[in-house]
Order: C-alpha cells, then structure tokens, then sequence
C-alpha cells in the first residue's frame, strides 16, 4: 500500500515536486512544489492533495526572493 507521500507525489504531476518529506510534529508530511504561476500552484494544492483522502487541511507558504 503507497504512503501518504507516495500518494500525494502521483497527485502533483501539475507542478514541479522538488522535495517531499515525513515530519514529526503538527504536520505528516511536507511537500515542496514549483509552478509557473499561482493559478497552477493552486489548481495542485486545491484538486490533488485536498483531494486525498485523509487529508484533513494543509497549510501553503509561499517562497520569496528579496533583493
């Protein structure tokens, strides 16, 4: 039976995966991704890993660069 990880890596084919790691702590696993634009960012997030099940919320923090 695949991971949770292995799952939601099959899901974000949409966007780039750079990384994907099982954490201890208030998450399970935290998945690293990059798109050409937020809209398909979004698209990846909102209709393949929501749509995982047992997936109960996800938290999305977007990288910057400054300078």
């Amino acid at each position: 039976m695949p991971t949770r990880a292995e799952l939601m890596l099959d899901i974000v084919r949409s966007a780039r995966v750079i990384a994907v790691d099982t954490v201890t702590g208030p998450f399970d696993v935290i998945v690293q991704l990059e798109a050409d634009d937020l809209d398909r960012l979004g698209n990846c997030i909102t209709e393949g890993i929501h749509a995982v099940h047992g997936v109960k919320r996800t938290t999305t923090c977007l990288a910057v660069r400054l300078g």
